[in-house]
């Protein structure tokens, strides 16, 4: 290459670099901001505490609230709650004739397959009132109103099809919804904490019973606060989510996106309202009743730290929780431990969040990312320029080729971009990236490993070349819909499996020269490669290799293989270390093995050291995707990636080299500087 040819090359590089990094600095000035934690609690669990723990509820909230918690999530009240709660009366068929008897309203003409709902017209709240007409009456018939007491039949019946609009029947008239309790909401604010709404699915819910749960939001103290929807989907998704839609945005409110439990119709919501969704974390109530509460408050922690949440949705310790209950030498009762615990372990949640730099209060959205679309356009042509470098050392092109690739995929991009494809091409380049550098970073090692210091200069050079890529990964998905997950990378499986591919196909084939002649030597090659005999030992082999390749994808992705326990071990012990766990595919496989490779490259042992960069190139892609997970705080990325980095690297000097050091003579003999060895 040209000296002239290198200067083109340094400043298309070097503009892709900046306007990549510009990128970054804006995605971690939002993020920096955005720092304000908010812990609710859920109100009827909470109930449910006073009551087990012999306290009035407004001593509960209190508590809570001098503990940490800054709101109070409520859901709806349906109707079997409402029964539960003694504002109605509920019966089937069986139960209907013989208790309306005993109220005294004689002999009905009653159906065993009907529900009857049976309440007091002149003593109900005048909230309750009207949402049990609004929600109920219009699928009634009325039986008897006598002695202050009104009684509705609910015929059974097919409710129809769909997830919104369908008929109240006796088969479903328990779950159905009535909006957010006057009461409820009395006690909450009486306390000084925020109401979260927290409206729930009904099959049965229409579009005016959607206005009306909306309008219910007009109230001054709902400013700016999130809705947090209860139940499997967006209520009433997807028939009546333009009505969420537009209500939502009439009113500038965000919504809560919840952590590993999507709902049918939330990324839609979300998208619709600008990104202006916060993460909610929360934990299972099964789980609660055996877990460890500092194991819990360390993934509250983790969750606020590591994955970009903002509220924490907790449900307190139940009593069947071994870590409630007083030990055998306490003096203490069941009702206190069970109180002073749960209290104790929402103010262990706020402190552990302080303790990370962060405040306890009202949450916000992500602001949007603001930065010059323009600047994409040139990381896109440095994404390019890597493809085309990595392009070179595997066939032989003309590198002067390359600026010109370069200014093709800025001006696609562009293009793309003005016709409104831009979140495409986003997500094509991203994943370009995640594909060329890692592997461009394990042939660039490989080209240094026999120079002097070829090792450090290797591994380290490789690891520039990766956050180059990251960085460019990170550039492209700069967006909030991929920091709060209604979005996220795609084709990560593919990903990982691309770049070892190379390696092999490197191995096996390359250097090339150009394979599209036809009679050309590398056409030979190829022919070759699929005219060699196999032995069974190697076939074996690579059912070997083929398996454990499958486990390695399977635990890729965004549906992951489940944790081995001792890894989790260690895991939570390198977590407890350095606060930032580094990811151990890196410090225990990738690095070492780059390690490794590069030391064997050094003793002339080319052929080891390319097949042990066929494993060394996973530490690579972990590094791209440590940052394709934009939904992580890339302050944490980053220490997680130099983390592995460096504890990597001691690894491999010090586990890694003289094990495999010591291995190959025995297996490949001592034929140092064998071309074939």
């Amino acid at each position: 290459m040209t000296d002239s040819l290198k200067r083109v090359y340094a400043v298309i590089l070097l503009a892709s670099v900046l306007s990549a990094a510009w990128i970054a600095y804006c995605r971690l000035a939002a993020e920096q901001e955005n720092n304000t934690v908010g812990i609710i609690v859920d109100f009827y669990a909470m109930r449910d505490l006073s009551l087990q723990a012999n306290r009035s509820l407004s001593e509960t909230l209190e508590a809570l609230k001098a503990s940490g918690v800054w709101g109070i999530g409520l859901e709806e009240l349906t109707v079997s709650r409402a029964a539960s709660e003694g504002l109605l009366m509920l019966f089937n068929g069986l139960e209907a004739g013989p208790a309306l008897q005993a109220m005294g309203l004689g002999v009905l003409p009653i159906r065993e397959s009907s529900v009857y709902v049976v309440w007091w017209p002149a003593t109900t709240p005048q909230w309750f009132a009207h949402a049990l007409r609004m929600h109920v009456w219009p699928w009634a018939r009325e039986v008897a109103y006598d002695q202050g007491l009104l009684v509705w039949e609910i015929p059974a019946g097919d409710s129809g099809q769909g997830h919104a609009n369908r008929a109240v029947v006796a088969a479903n008239v328990g779950n159905v919804g009535l909006g957010l309790s006057e009461t409820a909401i009395r006690y909450i604010r009486q306390a000084g904490l925020q109401v979260v709404p927290r409206f729930r699915h009904a099959s049965t819910l229409n579009d005016q019973q959607v206005r009306w749960r909306l309008r219910t939001l007009d109230a001054a103290f709902y400013d700016a606060v999130p809705v947090v929807f209860a139940g499997q989907r967006i209520p009433g998704a997807p028939d009546l989510l333009a009505e969420w839609i537009s209500g939502l945005q009439r009113r500038g409110l965000p919504m809560g996106v919840i952590e590993f439990s999507p709902q049918p119709g939330d990324r839609e919501l979300a998208q619709a309202l600008g990104n202006r969704g916060i993460r909610v974390h929360s934990i299972n109530p099964q789980e609660l009743l055996g877990i460890d509460p500092q194991v819990a408050v360390e993934r509250w922690r983790r969750a606020v730290r590591e994955r970009n949440v903002r509220m924490l949705y907790v449900r307190p310790l139940p009593t069947e929780n071994p870590y409630v209950q007083p030990a055998d030498n306490e003096r203490i009762s069941p009702e206190v431990m069970l109180f002073q615990k749960n209290v104790d372990y929402v103010w262990r949640i706020a402190e552990a969040v302080r303790l990370d730099g962060f405040y306890i209060g009202r949450p916000a959205p992500f602001r949007p990312l603001v930065y010059p679309w323009v600047l994409l356009c040139f990381s896109a042509a440095g994404i390019a320029l890597g493809g085309w470098l990595l392009l070179s050392r595997a066939v032989h092109v003309e590198q002067r080729h390359g600026p010109w690739l370069a200014l093709a995929a800025a001006a696609i991009f562009a293009i793309g971009y003005l016709l409104g494809y831009g979140a495409v091409l986003q997500k094509v380049f991203a994943w370009m990236a995640a594909v060329i550098f890692p592997t461009l970073a394990v042939v660039r090692a490989q080209s240094v490993a026999r120079t002097r210091f070829g090792l450090p200069k290797g591994y380290w050079s490789a690891a520039a070349v990766s956050m180059f890529g990251a960085l460019h990964v990170v550039a492209m998905l700069a967006d909030v819909r991929y920091m709060i997950k209604t979005d996220q990378f795609v084709g990560v499986k593919l990903a990982h499996a691309v770049p070892p591919a190379l390696i092999v196909l490197g191995i096996l084939l390359g250097p090339l020269p150009v394979v599209f002649k036809r009679g050309g030597t590398g056409w030979q090659r190829i022919q070759n490669l699929l005219a060699a005999q196999v032995s069974v030992k190697a076939l074996i082999g690579a059912a070997a290799i083929g398996s454990l390749a499958l486990v390695y994808l399977l635990r890729t992705g965004h549906e992951y293989l489940p944790v081995f326990a001792l890894e989790n071990t260690v895991r939570r012990s390198l977590e407890a270390l350095f606060v930032v766990r580094p990811r151990t595919k890196e410090i225990f496989f990738g690095h070492p093995l780059l390690v490794a490779a590069l030391h064997q490259q050094s003793l002339g042992r080319r052929r080891v050291g390319a097949w042990l960069s066929v494993g060394a190139v996973i530490g690579q892609l972990s590094v791209l995707n440590t940052f394709s997970h934009i939904h992580t705080s890339l302050i944490v990325s980053l220490w997680r990636t130099l983390l592995g980095l460096l504890l990597g690297y001691v690894l491999g000097w010090v586990v890694a080299k003289p094990v495999v050091a010591w291995f190959v003579p025995r297996i490949v003999g001592r034929k140092r500087g064998e071309a074939g060895v």
